[in-house]
């Protein structure tokens, strides 16, 4: 955990919109590969402010976080593709037991994939 914004005593808001992913500053000159996710940092401080550095908080984060995104592209499903019900539920089954899905669930890292589905089914669902 080297990005302050996740382990510093205060949020300090103008570091977390200007860091990458991994806490370097984008704009300073230095090489930074520039992967912004501000909401994925956030809920990584939010974990250690829970749990300090024990993985077990993380990983259960992002098991609940799998879970929440399973349901929701099951209502997706049955919502806006207007599948019946049976399908949206047999879909979000699938998708949450898939082992495909492994690396976003047990790497602590993966939780911008999940968050990023999560976002991406959201304002599809707020669209229609």
């Amino acid at each position: 955990a080297k990005n302050p914004v996740v382990y510093s005593d205060a949020l300090d808001w103008a570091r977390l919109w200007r860091t990458d992913y991994w806490g370097l500053d984008m704009f300073d000159g230095s090489w930074t590969h520039k992967s912004f996710r501000p909401l994925v940092v956030l809920t990584f401080r939010w974990n250690y402010l829970m749990h300090g550095f024990d993985s077990s908080g993380y990983h259960v984060t992002n098991v609940a976080l799998h879970l929440a995104t399973s349901v929701l592209l099951g209502a997706f499903a049955s919502f806006s593709l207007r599948l019946p019900c049976a399908y949206g539920a047999l879909l979000a089954a699938l998708f949450f037991a898939h082992p495909v899905h492994t690396e976003s669930v047990l790497y602590i890292v993966g939780r911008a994939d999940l968050l990023c589905l999560i976002l991406v089914l959201l304002a599809s669902m707020l669209y229609e």
